[in-house]
């Protein structure tokens, strides 16, 4: 019997999302009852602290990556591709300008007319 593909992916996903924020819960309540930590830490700061840590991870893993990648290239001589510095929105919006719109229609605010 063959498991679905959801399953899957939620067993190869799950560990790498609770395991920062369980580690970081653990950590801080041990060290809370061991008075390991000067500070008397409530409850609310404890789990506050625990849910923040997986943005910050995010952005730590987004970082090492580029930061591996740019190594292996320079390793190999190779040269990375400049990132897209525009956000999302700005890129969907001049996609949806190219689609929909007049090619001459607005310029930076300047309405252009050709004839």
């Amino acid at each position: 019997m063959v498991s679905p593909p959801g399953l899957q992916y939620s067993i190869r996903v799950l560990p790498r999302t609770i395991l920062p924020f369980a580690l970081t819960y653990l950590s801080l309540i041990v060290a809370r009852s061991n008075d390991l930590i000067s500070l008397r830490l409530s409850s609310w700061l404890i789990l506050l602290i625990a849910l923040l840590v997986q943005p910050v991870v995010f952005f730590v893993l987004i970082f090492h990556s580029r930061w591996s990648d740019a190594r292996t290239a320079a390793k190999n001589g190779a040269v990375i591709a400049p990132y897209v510095q525009q956000s999302p929105f700005a890129i969907q919006r001049e996609l949806r300008q190219m689609v929909h719109g007049h090619p001459c229609t607005q310029q930076a605010g300047i309405l252009v007319l050709t004839y």
